[in-house]
């Protein structure tokens, strides 16, 4: 049986003037596996409304969107376990995008792998935790979490999940760190 190829990740965030205003329109690309729209939450206000609108796509390629200027792209491999595509239900999404330190990058690599993304992917309400790295943009490094409610980031047990003594230590060496929490878009 042939094994599935990599699979690649791209964004497009830009900001929108209304709040029914969707995001980009996807490509019209044979590599894309999936596009779904999403709509920018604060995550320490999850009321309250934002302008910016993510057009997320799943690839078997690299996918470069197209770029009008006004907003922000990135295109990464994913890394690690995986292989799927991003689950249909979803009804919140978290990105957290971030560079590490190079003198710390292969603990880094180990540590998301072996404890981190799996506890993560393991709480209740996460359908889903990818990882992807990028050669061309920055931050350098993606983590992507489909998840049931975009409000599972507030609770306990995400919190516990995220804190360990090894946590707490890759903490010290990332930087850029870039975290957005999204909700599907519902509009037409």
């Amino acid at each position: 049986m042939k094994e599935a190829g990599p699979r690649w990740l791209a964004f497009t965030l830009r900001m929108a003037e209304e709040e029914r205003r969707g995001p980009p329109a996807p490509p019209d690309d044979a590599a894309l596996l999936s596009a779904v729209g999403w709509i920018e939450k604060d995550l320490t206000n999850p009321v309250s409304t934002s302008a910016g609108r993510l057009l997320l796509c799943d690839a078997v390629s690299p996918l470069r969107l197209p770029d009008d200027g006004s907003g922000w792209l990135w295109t990464g491999v994913e890394i690690g376990p995986g292989g799927a595509v991003a689950p249909t239900g979803a009804g919140g999404l978290l990105l957290n995008l971030m560079d590490i330190d190079a003198a710390h990058e292969d603990e880094f690599n180990d540590w998301y792998d072996t404890e981190h993304l799996p506890r993560m992917a393991a709480v209740d309400g996460v359908m889903m935790a990818r990882r992807f790295r990028s050669e061309t943009d920055s931050p350098r490094y993606l983590a992507s979490y489909h998840l049931s409610e975009l409000a599972v980031v507030a609770g306990e047990t995400w919190k516990e999940a995220a804190n360990t003594p090894w946590t707490a230590r890759m903490r010290r060496h990332r930087t850029g760190l870039v975290r957005k929490g999204f909700v599907r878009f519902q509009g037409g």
